[in-house]
Order: C-alpha cells, then structure tokens, then sequence
C-alpha cells in the first residue's frame, strides 16, 4: 500500500514543525524540589535530637532549569459556549495553562519531584501527566498547569 506522502514530503512537514516551534516558543522555568546538602558531616548531634539539634548544619540546594516551550492560555469562554457554568469554572481551575515541550524538558518534569514551572512571571503546578503530540518521528509532550495562589 502506497503512502499518501512520499518521504521528501514528511521530512518537509517536519521542518515547517520545528520552525513553528522555533518562532512562537517562550521560556519557562522548571524548579524541582531542593536537594539537602549536610555542611559538615562530622559535627556530632547532641543525643536523642538527630539532625534539629544542628538544624545550620543542612543547607538547601535550588534546582532549576529553563526550557523553551509553546504556552497556550485557555481562553474559556469564548470556546465554551455551549457548556454551564460549572463545567466553565472547573476547567478555569484546574486547566488554565498548557505547554508543549521536547523530550528533554519533559525527563526534567517527570523524573523527581517538580515544584513548579514558572510561565510569564508566574508560578504555576503540573496537575497531568505527559500527553504524546507525535507528527512523522516529531515529539512533543503536552502538560496542563494550574496556578498556584
């Protein structure tokens, strides 16, 4: 059975993919949970305490890292017309943005625990898990983000 399009003509769609994506991606920040970094091992904890006897002697270490995306905000009433009030406000909290990322933004949000993504200024939790976007070999993965108050 014959493709409808020929090779030449994927790899072509391709392409006009990833200048798409280059030409309307933005920055966002993806803070994972602060790792623990005891200062110095040898100071001996006074007995029965553990570690809240020298509580100065753990510091936090932020983890970050910036990744380009596409970012769509959900415009929820001029598409959802025809649905109550009650489904409009439950998808205003619980979907109001949505982010399309590589590969490797999407193995830093999934491996550890992902604080949250900071999109415009703003902070905000992946409440989904990846969703595959796939177009001839061509690999997005789409989160949705609830902002957090």
């Amino acid at each position: 059975m014959a493709d409808l399009l020929s090779s030449t003509d994927k790899q072509f769609f391709v392409n006009v993919l990833g200048d798409i994506f280059d030409t309307f991606k933005r920055e966002i920040v993806v803070h994972k949970e602060p790792k623990k970094k005891i200062i110095n091992p040898a100071i001996e904890l006074f007995a029965g305490y553990a570690e809240s006897s020298r509580p100065d002697n753990i510091e936090y270490v932020h983890e970050s890292k910036t990744f380009s995306a596409l970012i769509s905000y959900a415009d929820s009433l001029s598409q959802q017309q025809n649905k109550s009030i009650s489904e409009i406000n439950s998808r205003i909290q619980k979907g109001t943005v949505r982010i399309k990322v590589t590969q490797e933004a999407r193995d830093y949000i999934i491996n550890g625990r992902t604080e949250n993504v900071e999109v415009d200024g703003k902070k905000f939790n992946v409440i989904t898990f990846d969703a595959v976007k796939y177009f001839f070999g061509l690999r997005w993965y789409v989160f949705y983000l609830e902002e957090t108050l």
